[in-house]
């Protein structure tokens, strides 16, 4: 993402050394070596400042190390000793958006903490708006990572029915790992385009150039919202996962964001999704494909007046007739 940022100077990437789920990839002595580079690394720079926004022990450790002289952390996990100045707020129960609560880490350290939307380089899209046939619609169906539950993939199934009908280009989108599956999703709906080989680069401008982004609660959503592009988001009902915590960041004359960032209302009081299918029922399957239509429609773009189920009367005349 970073070089579509101009704001950000450059990037250290943790080869996997830091965090408990990655470290296990690597043999101890092989953990050492990556840890001592990236530390030499770090104090190569003379950092004067350090934001552990999301911090583990290791990397408390590791900032400590290099001697940076403020470090900035969170108070309550057992080595805030650590850091020397100390963020005091709770991201289990705060009911801030995550964007906000990073923000708010700058706060300790005098700055204000208000929202500006990032500046996106134009050099990788062409900022003049393309005249085309028709409205396109991207849909982001397939989810691999299992943080969150997933809309039903017969409900974006039926979404896309709906959406053709109505006039649009469906493009269903993935990484190359995606396509069987994506393709499996959409078998009965073969006017549906899918594209699972682009670049970074590509997807930025394949998404800025969409009038309207449908997907679960994952990266590519947040990039749609970055973009400045309308877009619906699916989310499952828990705190940690809900569309109040993971809300996108907010766009100039967006309509409310509960008519595109949707999520149940069950009244479950879960924490968080627990693997890829929740051992009670998935909550996010109670989002109907009309209260999507509904999102879309929110934006100011039209679908068949004649609403969801108008593929499904077709092909029955259809049938009928031959």
């Amino acid at each position: 993402l970073i070089p579509a940022l101009p704001d950000i100077e450059g990037a250290i990437i943790d080869d996997g050394v830091l965090l408990k789920r990655h470290r296990k990839l690597f043999s101890k002595n092989e953990r050492a070596e990556k840890y001592r580079q990236l530390q030499m690394e770090l104090k190569a720079y003379s950092f004067d400042v350090a934001i552990a926004l999301y911090s583990e022990k290791r990397t408390a450790q590791l900032l400590q190390s290099i001697k940076i002289p403020i470090r900035v952390g969170p108070s309550r996990r057992a080595f805030f000793w650590r850091f020397n100045i100390h963020f005091k707020h709770s991201r289990k129960k705060s009911n801030k958006s995550e964007y906000s609560l990073n923000l708010q880490y700058l706060s300790c350290i005098g700055f204000r903490s208000d929202y500006l939307h990032p500046r996106i380089s134009s050099s990788l899209f062409n900022p003049e708006p393309v005249k085309k046939k028709k409205k396109t619609a991207i849909l982001h169906a397939y989810k691999r990572n299992s943080t969150a539950l997933a809309w039903p993939e017969k409900s974006f199934a039926k979404l896309a029915e709906e959406l053709l009908e109505s006039g649009f280009r469906v493009i269903a989108i993935g990484d190359n790992d995606d396509k069987k599956q994506i393709g499996r999703i959409f078998k009965k709906v073969p006017a549906i385009e899918i594209e699972t080989d682009h670049t970074f680069r590509q997807l930025i401008e394949l998404v800025h150039s969409c009038d309207i982004f449908i997907g679960n609660s994952s990266g590519p959503l947040h990039l749609a919202a970055l973009l400045k592009r309308p877009h619906v988001g699916l989310f499952p009902e828990n705190h940690v996962s809900s569309a109040q915590r993971w809300k996108t960041f907010p766009i100039e004359n967006a309509p409310p964001r509960n008519k595109y960032l949707l999520q149940p209302h069950n009244n479950k009081g879960c924490i968080r999704c627990e693997g890829e299918k929740c051992s009670f029922f998935n909550c996010v399957e109670a989002i109907q494909v009309n209260q999507v239509c509904s999102g879309i429609e929110a934006w100011g773009l039209k679908l068949s007046k004649t609403g969801q189920g108008t593929t499904k009367k077709k092909r029955a005349k259809k049938k009928k007739q031959n």
